[in-house]
């Protein structure tokens, strides 16, 4: 699910993230039509899309502005792994990229 914030793009991948990889295709095309410099990706059941998740961003990030500023936010089982390396898989010079425990604080993040 693909939202629209003040200041940034939210996405929100379910369990599973069978279809990360086209989510987050879409997220970036989203933000790039937009002239969104930020974004937030919320994973729900990170357990079984770490794999999924880590490539789709690889992919996206290609296609995002230079300097885009991304937050990721994991719950459930695997959670640190997953921020952990999604933050990782982050190509260097596209822009910053950060795990968070909580959607607030990553919102703070972003917008800040």
């Amino acid at each position: 699910m693909l939202d629209i914030q003040p200041g940034y793009v939210k996405l929100v991948l379910g369990a599973g993230a069978l279809d990360a990889k086209a989510a987050l295709g879409k997220f970036a095309e989203v933000c790039r039509h937009e002239s969104v410099s930020r974004g937030l990706i919320l994973v729900k059941s990170p357990h079984a899309a770490i794999e999924a998740v880590t490539d789709g961003l690889a992919r996206a990030a290609r296609h995002l502005v230079p300097g885009f500023r991304l937050a990721v936010v994991a719950r459930g089982a695997g959670s640190a792994e997953l921020a952990r390396r999604a933050v990782a898989a982050w190509p260097r010079g596209r822009g910053a990229a950060s795990g968070f425990s909580s959607e607030l604080r990553a919102a703070c993040w972003l917008i800040g």
